[in-house]
Formats: C-alpha cells, sequence, structure tokens
C-alpha cells in the first residue's frame, strides 16, 4: 500500500511543493502579556529550516504499519525548540491525531537537522509548530469522489496563492487582546481557528477547531475577524479558501 505523508513548516512558510498540500496555516502567533527578554522566541528574523528542505523531513517519517491497516490518518502538531545549533530540542505533541501516528512525527522530527533562527544577526533558539498529516492514498473513484464534493462546495484547502494577511503577521498582532480577566487567572493556551476567505478577501466564516479557553478562544476569533485578507488564487482565479490559523496566548 502507498502512504502519502504531507508536511507543513509554521513560522518558516515550507510547503511540501510535490506532494498533495494540506492547509496552510499561518506562521504561529504568539502574544506576550508582558514584554520581557527571554532565550526562546515564537518569531525571528530568520525562521528554522530543515536542511535539505521539506525532503529531509519526509525521509525521516515512517507510516506506522499498524496504523495503516487499520486506516488512521489524521493531522499531528508538533512543537519543538530548535537550538543556535539547529538541533531540536524539547519536542512535544500539542493535537494528537493517533498515538501511533503522534510517535511517527515526533520520530521524524528528531531525526531532522535545522538551520538554526537568527534575531538581530545572532543565532537564537525558536520555538516552531509543524503539522505532520498522514493520509492514505486513495483509489481513483475515491480521488474523483472527493474532487467532485469540493467543486460542489467551491471551497478549496489548496490554491497556487494562498489568502494572505494584510499587513502581515504584525497587523493580526495588533488586533489580538489578551482577556485581562484571562490574563489575572493566568490562563495561558494556543487556539486554533479555522477561516474561509472568500474571492475578495473577505472573511465567510471562521470557528474555532480546537480551543484553549472560552476567554481566549473568543478574542482570537474577535481578532481574525478583524483582519483583512488577500484573497486565494488557483488557475489564475480567484477562489474561496479555507486555512487554519493558529493563536497562541503566553504569559511572561
Amino acid at each position: 500500500m502507498k502512504y502519502l505523508i504531507i508536511f507543513i513548516l509554521l513560522g518558516g512558510g515550507l510547503l511540501a511543493q510535490d506532494a498533495i498540500k494540506t492547509i496552510l496555516p499561518e506562521p504561529e502567533l504568539a502574544l506576550l502579556a508582558e514584554s520581557s527578554d527571554t532565550t526562546v522566541y515564537t518569531e525571528a528574523d530568520v525562521m528554522p529550516m530543515p536542511e535539505g528542505g521539506i525532503e529531509a523531513i519526509m525521509k525521516n517519517v515512517i507510516y506506522p504499519k499498524e496504523a495503516a491497516k487499520a486506516g488512521k490518518e489524521g493531522i499531528v502538531f508538533v512543537s519543538t525548540i530548535i537550538n543556535e545549533k539547529g538541533e531540536p530540542g524539547s519536542i512535544s505533541v500539542e493535537k494528537s491525531a493517533d498515538k501511533l501516528l503522534d510517535e511517527a512525527a515526533v520520530s521524524a522530527i528528531r531525526k531532522t537537522k535545522f538551520t538554526p533562527g537568527q534575531k538581530n544577526g545572532k543565532n537564537v533558539r525558536v520555538k516552531i509548530t509543524i503539522p505532520v498529516s498522514f493520509k492514505l492514498s486513495k483509489d481513483k473513484k475515491t480521488q474523483k469522489d472527493d474532487t467532485d464534493k469540493e467543486s460542489k462546495n467551491d471551497i478549496l484547502t489548496e490554491a497556487d496563492k494562498m489568502p494572505e494577511i494584510i499587513g502581515g503577521m504584525e497587523a493580526l498582532l495588533k488586533a489580538v487582546v489578551y482577556p485581562v480577566s484571562a490574563k489575572n487567572a493566568g490562563i495561558q493556551g494556543k487556539v486554533f481557528v479555522s477561516v474561509v476567505i472568500g474571492e475578495n478577501g473577505k472573511i465567510l466564516s471562521s470557528e474555532v477547531i480546537k480551543g484553549a479557553h472560552p476567554e481566549l478562544d473568543a478574542a482570537a476569533l474577535a481578532a481574525i475577524n478583524k483582519t483583512s485578507f488577500t484573497p486565494g488564487e488557483h488557475n489564475g482565479k480567484k477562489v474561496k479558501v479555507k486555512i487554519v490559523i493558529p493563536v497562541q496566548f503566553r504569559l511572561q
């Protein structure tokens, strides 16, 4: 049985060009309640990248046989800190798909060598989130059914040009407000928001697909709904595209 494995590197804008793509989340957002120097960054002038490109990670991933036989698929969100030498340090699963798939994703990232992140001309430790998608290959009939369904919905999860935030990440960061009550209670977490961007760049729908806390969920939704996007394009035409944006709230 052939398997299809898809990777996306959040924060680095890295996409497997020769593989079927999955939804491209925008780079991870880090909102600091208080500004202070830290040895671990969530954003940097130069984000860590796997040496040898996406192929380097793909070579390290093995689809677990038991998971394949059981027809298990899913996306594993793996968080890791890349040190100044480009080595993955602390690795954890932020969103699980299945125990076997989780272990395979973590193992692959652990074996991968990265170029280190840089800030102000110096190598620094940077925390990144890497969604690793495990998807079993489909027969032609299933692929056709999926294509027909996608055409009816008229909403793509991949496009030649994905929607982008007007004004960049700073524009979205400015729109995020850390709830005072959540801050006082020491509540932190990451909220994953699914957004459909229309042909005119307007948000058609948005929903939390993985929440952290009701107040943080509401704050993330409010910020994204105030943000403007450029529309996605496919085959030379503007199209509706669904993307996933992770918004992280962290106290320091």
